[in-house]
């Protein structure tokens, strides 16, 4: 399953960038790293930093605005301590797809500032690898156990803002939120190549 996976990845990468040979078209893969959260996890979640990697795909009108879509996969170590009974550790995992635009200032220029918006579906899994239980007394017989994966599916916003340095790097702050779930903004910073 994983070589058929990395197989159709391989070849969608291929195909989508050999677009980027028209120029309108472009293709970004890309990291970031989020040292600190705009808001924190309401349910006790404890988060230290976050991990990102994406892949995007933009049509550039060749103005002021391109189009397009984000493939975002974010995550993180984590640690929730559950009120007296149990300390839960783990990962915290985020998928988002996101239909995005942004408003590019100085188009055509070697650095180029813009702003941009995202919005589409999300899963943000909670995966527990290991609890330790400090009141037995306190947890009924139907308390997970860990390992344990929790998955919220949830409209996702992001927002961004950045440089990109002659057509080919891309420098950026973005956030994102969970719209029906908690009130996270992990804060990253972001480095994507421009094909």
């Amino acid at each position: 399953m994983l070589r058929r996976l990395t197989t159709t990845i391989i070849a969608l990468l291929t195909a989508i960038s050999l677009l980027g040979q028209n120029p309108g078209h472009k293709l970004e893969i890309g990291g970031g790293y989020a040292p600190f959260f705009v808001s924190s996890v309401d349910d006790g979640i404890y988060c230290r930093y976050r991990t990102d990697a994406y892949v995007e795909y933009r049509y550039d009108f060749g103005t002021h605005i391109d189009v397009g879509a984000k493939l975002d996969y974010k995550n993180s170590p984590a640690a929730c301590y559950d009120m007296g009974a149990a300390n839960w550790e783990g990962f915290l995992h985020f998928i988002g797809l996101f239909a995005v635009s942004d408003i590019n200032f100085n188009p055509g220029g070697k650095i180029r500032p813009f702003i941009g918006l995202g919005i589409g579906p999300a899963l943000f899994a909670k995966h527990w690898t290991s609890v330790t239980v400090y009141n037995p007394e306190h947890i009924p017989d139907s308390y997970p156990k860990a390992p344990y994966t929790d998955y919220i599916f949830t409209p996702a916003l992001t927002v961004r803002a950045g440089i990109e340095v002659f057509k080919h790097l891309r420098l950026a702050l973005n956030a994102d939120a969970f719209l029906n779930s908690s009130s996270e903004w992990p804060a990253c910073i972001s480095v994507g190549w421009v094909f």
